[in-house]
């Protein structure tokens, strides 16, 4: 649980500020999280982590009795666990951050991610054109994509500014 809502209180600080983000987890190591967005709208996150910045493991090893009492973990696992976490200078965590930086702007950029929503609008734009000639219903296309009309009126709103309908009305 703590590290579920260390991740939310990152996503939390790196959606204020837009900008990559930098920190040491509840159990002392690095991690960095930066926003993706697309037309401005955050839609996700990449992460990079779990890294010590510390060449010493006596640190975490030091954990192990908390980790023991509190998770139930036994001391093998855990101090197999800590031998395979990568050790990282502060330059070299803080360089690889701004080549993920600079994946999400390439991802941006290319528009490698797209949102559910985009590509429900897509198909059904598809749909529409497909069927254009014959005798359109809603349900029809609802059933076609697996979606409650509701969410397809939704989308068409925030997709095309329009409805479904006039939406179908202006392509013929």
């Amino acid at each position: 649980r703590k590290c579920a809502y260390a991740d939310k209180r990152s996503f939390n600080k790196c959606r204020e500020s837009g900008r990559l983000y930098i920190y040491k987890c509840h159990a002392g190591l690095v991690e960095a999280v930066m926003p993706l967005y697309e037309n401005e709208k955050n839609i996700g996150y990449l992460m990079l982590g779990q890294i010590s910045d510390n060449k010493n493991n006596n640190t975490l090893i030091e954990k192990i009795p908390y980790w023991q009492e509190k998770y139930g973990f036994d001391t093998e696992t855990l101090n197999t666990s800590i031998q395979s976490i990568t050790y990282k200078s502060t330059e070299e965590i803080y360089a690889a951050a701004k080549i993920m930086e600079a994946c999400t702007c390439y991802i941006a950029f290319k528009e490698l991610i797209e949102p559910e929503e985009s590509r429900v609008f897509k198909a059904a734009k598809a749909y529409i054109d497909k069927n254009l000639s014959a005798d359109l219903d809603i349900d029809d296309i609802c059933k076609e994509l697996s979606l409650g009309r509701t969410k397809l009126y939704d989308i068409f709103k925030r997709e095309a500014n329009t409805g479904v309908s006039e939406y179908i009305n202006r392509r013929r």
